[in-house]
């Protein structure tokens, strides 16, 4: 079922109608306004269609950030289970020579 709620960005009252809990809606509406105030209070101006498009645009470059982090975090993740791999073979075969030794 479609909640709707309502939400300020730059004093302007929206109802946005999802099916996301009405409290995500709230959080990333908030996220949106204080994007679009620090723009506003940067440019100094009013005209809430650049700095809508500037607030965008910075989301969207934070978003293609955070999937870069995600993608370098997974390759290093791949990583560090190979080398546990590895030490855990190494693990293996030191523990079969210490047998080794121990039954000589």
């Amino acid at each position: 079922m479609a909640n709707k709620t309502i939400v300020k960005i730059l004093g302007k009252e929206y109802t946005l109608v999802g099916e996301m809990d009405p409290e995500q809606i709230v959080q990333i509406a908030d996220y949106v306004n204080s994007k679009m105030i620090e723009i506003q209070s940067q440019m100094g101006g009013f005209d809430t269609a650049k700095i809508a498009t500037l607030a965008a645009i910075n989301i969207a470059e934070e978003y293609f950030g955070s999937l870069d982090q995600i993608k370098r975090t997974q390759r290093d993740k791949t990583d560090v289970d190979a080398n546990f791999i590895e030490l855990q073979m190494e693990n293996m075969k030191l523990k079969s020579y210490i047998k080794h030794l121990e039954n000589q």
